[in-house]
């Protein structure tokens, strides 16, 4: 359904606030005020007797709160070891007794004005006071003795504690593990909490409705005179509390008539009772029905003055969103929104900008990646063009080597026959065709066959192949593994530091579900620093994608080249994991760690 005019943000909050809050506020007002004057002296009874149930009901939700309050500290570790002390353990005594001060109280204490004093004593008489008072076992032991014989939680009128008025509170300690009663906390409150309450229940700040609070004994536990705190209350007051929950009557006070209105609470037994001056209840009447038509216009236009402000501002900010969506709708992923506001607008011009920038972030990924493309183009041709280069014509080269090995047969040379032969197998190996992946049994012939050349080369060469019993076929390995780390050793371990090669190593063994390789030599390793540097490059934290940017960093170290080209390798075709690891390097030799996996 189309509308045939166009609201915009603006005219609809507009619209919303005159036609559901103003009209609907003017004409209730309006009935409100006709009717006001009718009800005011029936009102002035009402509302006194409500008065008095919402200051009973807060009085009650006060002491409630402090049920609440204490609850968790009756099953506090601390407590529970407070209520098992005896008088003999006078170190535990002393030791239980100062963590409480120090901790729980403090704790149960914390932002609490209200609390004066709190006091805490077990079955055997022992007891601890946070201001330290004497009295407090004999005040503690009289309420553990009431709660015994009655509730669980109980409220105590006025005494004085050093001089101040309190009002007590007691809650009965059971055992955790017998659930017997075990010892009582008590709370001597001041009453600042329950003059807040009541003066919470003003009429105004001009005229107030004086209220006292009865105890059960029928003696004032707060009255507006100070001097009648702890005070019996009048006989005519105390003779219809005794005979009724809640009520009113009309008693002349200082010559002025007024409506004393009364409720006793079901929770704690304490009445409430509040004086309203006749006069003054309707007086207080007439300027709330006036002070209540000006407050509700004036927020009625106030409100129309936020809300054309507001929609200004708001529509404001959608425009210049929407000029910025249609620039980067026709390609200029520059254009940013204001996104210094903190509201949902500011959020929403935050999440524009991110997905431009997320969007020009994709942009250069893919820009990157067909640049890479390309260059994985490039690079496959060169190594294709490699490849042809380097099998021309290997027949030639192998028929060649067997003429050689048939002359030194010949000439009765067994050595260089064997190594000939050797040479051969390798050269077979190297220009093979076909997978980078081969069995580790397949990896492990042509190792000792390199060996096998070496130990030629070098006479008091020791080579040491030593591998767990099982299925090699079952471990894949990528071509030319083994034989750049054996390189590396006779390299770095022995050449670099003119060392005549005497010792080289293979062992192998499952762990873990992994198949471990490790390659020995008893040559000079490296520094304890750099062995630590290169496991770290090792970590399998180290991802695919940062591979390329980890070998620029190993390229500047050429003594390190070899052993990263082999574990990306492993890394590129296996996943972590599987790699390299250092497992230890000095002066008298490297023990370098392949990890594979298992089929």
């Amino acid at each position: 359904m189309k509308f045939p005019i166009r609201l915009t943000i603006r005219m609809k909050l507009v619209s919303i606030i005159l036609f559901f809050i103003c009209v609907p506020f003017l004409i209730l007002g309006k009935l409100w005020y006709d009717q006001s004057v009718q009800l005011m002296e029936q009102n002035a009874v009402n509302t006194g007797t409500q008065s008095v149930r919402q200051i009973s009901g807060g009085v009650d939700s006060y002491f409630e709160g402090l049920e609440n309050l204490t609850l968790p500290y009756l099953t506090h570790h601390l407590t529970q070891k407070f209520m098992k002390l005896v008088p003999s353990e006078e170190y535990q005594r002393f030791n239980v007794t100062k963590q409480i001060q120090e901790n729980l109280f403090p704790a149960l204490n914390a932002g609490r004005k209200d609390i004066h004093n709190t006091i805490m004593m077990n079955t055997n008489r022992i007891s601890t006071s946070s201001l330290g008072i004497a009295q407090s076992l004999e005040r503690a032991k009289a309420y553990y003795e009431a709660a015994q014989t009655g509730e669980r939680f109980g409220i105590e009128g006025i005494s004085r504690v050093q001089g101040v008025p309190v009002m007590s509170v007691y809650r009965l300690i059971s055992s955790t593990q017998s659930f017997q009663s075990s010892g009582v906390l008590v709370l001597d409150l001041n009453l600042s909490e329950i003059t807040r309450i009541i003066n919470n229940f003003k009429y105004d700040d001009d005229t107030a409705a004086p209220v006292s609070i009865v105890d059960t004994s029928y003696r004032y536990v707060y009255h507006p005179e100070q001097e009648q705190w702890g005070m019996p209350v009048p006989a005519s007051l105390s003779d219809r509390l005794r005979t009724g929950q809640t009520g009113y009557y009309l008693e002349e006070i200082n010559d002025i008539q007024t409506l004393v209105v009364y409720h006793r609470s079901d929770r704690t037994g304490w009445a409430t009772v509040s004086y309203y001056p006749i006069r003054e209840m309707m007086g207080f009447l007439i300027r709330l029905r006036s002070m209540t038509l000006i407050v509700g216009l004036s927020l009625i236009g106030l409100a129309l003055l936020l809300v054309g402000g507001y929609s200004v501002s708001l529509t404001r900010v959608l425009l210049r969103l929407k000029s910025h969506m249609n620039r980067a709708e026709n390609g200029d992923l520059s254009s940013r929104a204001d996104d210094r506001r903190n509201d949902e607008l500011g959020s929403l011009n935050r999440s524009f900008n991110k997905m431009l920038d997320r969007i020009q972030q994709q942009n250069e990924v893919i820009y990157k990646k067909q640049l890479q493309e390309k260059e994985l183009q490039i690079q496959q041709r060169d190594s294709k063009l490699i490849a042809m280069q380097s099998q021309i014509n290997p027949h030639f080269l192998y028929n060649s080597l067997e003429v050689i090995n048939s002359y030194a047969i010949l000439e009765g040379s067994p050595s260089i026959s064997k190594m000939t032969a050797s040479l051969a197998r390798l050269f077979r190996y190297n220009s093979q065709e076909g997978s980078p992946i081969v069995t580790l049994e397949e990896e492990l012939k042509h190792i000792m066959t390199y060996l096998s050349i070496q130990t030629e080369r070098y006479s008091e060469l020791v080579t040491e192949i030593k591998v767990e019993p099982l299925d090699f076929k079952q471990v894949q390995v990528p071509r030319f593994t083994l034989q750049p780390l054996i390189e590396n050793a006779f390299k770095h371990g022995y050449d670099k530091h003119m060392l005549p090669p005497s010792y080289i190593g293979i062992e192998g063994f499952i762990a873990d579900g992994t198949c471990c390789i490790r390659i020995k030599d008893h040559g000079y390793g490296m520094s304890f620093e750099k062995m630590e540097a290169l496991n770290a490059q090792f970590e399998p934290s180290v991802s695919r994608s940062s591979l390329e940017e980890t070998e620029d960093i190993v390229r500047a170290d050429t003594g390190t080249i070899g052993l990263w080209n082999v574990h990306s390798r492993i890394l590129l075709h296996f996943g972590a994991p599987n790699g390299l690891s250092i497992i230890q390097s000095s002066n008298k030799g490297t023990v370098v760690e392949l990890r594979l996996p298992l089929k």
